[in-house]
């Protein structure tokens, strides 16, 4: 019978896995976009990490805020892109929290599916912006960085791996019945 403090193998290593999901969030680099000028053949990038992409996107849209006097069309995005970076960061320490109290894996479960709903979201935006801001001799391409696969890949690893233990409880002796021929 195993001692139920323990905490399996299998939960120590989705625990990491977790934790490594905040990591992905700092660094690496998300994504990478270079701009080629198609007459000279000069080109230049930069990479970001998910936090450096939110900051600026942020920037951005209050930048446009006050030069418009409204909130631009594209707000919105800003507003679930944050909304999804805290929850990420919320859902990994709910998560891990409740792995050490060998409880439900939902976090688990909901984390992976906002990571991926996240890096898709912000693929096909960055795909969309990219293939319409060519023109007068330039063009962009968008590059997923190693966090955009790490991310999502990780979260699901854990979600697999991730075995609630349940507790084994002794079943209860039936007591014995007097014999009733002894009489």
């Amino acid at each position: 019978m195993k001692h139920p403090r323990t905490i399996s193998i299998r939960c120590i290593i989705a625990i990491v896995l977790m934790a490594l999901t905040i990591v992905f969030l700092f660094w690496p680099s998300f994504f990478s976009i270079k701009a080629k000028n198609t007459l000279s053949g000069a080109s230049a990038g930069y990479s970001q990490s998910f936090l450096e992409y939110r900051n600026d996107i942020t920037q951005m849209l209050q930048d446009a805020k006050q030069k418009q006097g409204k909130s631009p069309a594209w707000g919105f995005s800003v507003i679930a892109l944050n909304a999804a970076f805290f929850a990420l960061i919320a859902l990994v320490a709910v998560s891990i929290v409740l792995m050490l109290l060998n409880r439900t894996k939902a976090t688990l479960i909901l984390h992976t599916i906002l990571s991926f709903v996240t890096v898709v979201g912000v693929a096909i935006y960055w795909g969309i912006g990219a293939a319409s801001v060519g023109g007068n001799g330039m063009s962009y391409s968008f590059i997923p960085g190693a966090a955009m696969f790490l991310l999502p890949l990780c979260s699901l690893a854990a979600s697999i791996l991730y075995k609630r233990e349940r507790q084994e409880t002794a079943a209860p002796t039936t007591a014995a019945k007097p014999d009733e021929t002894q009489a």
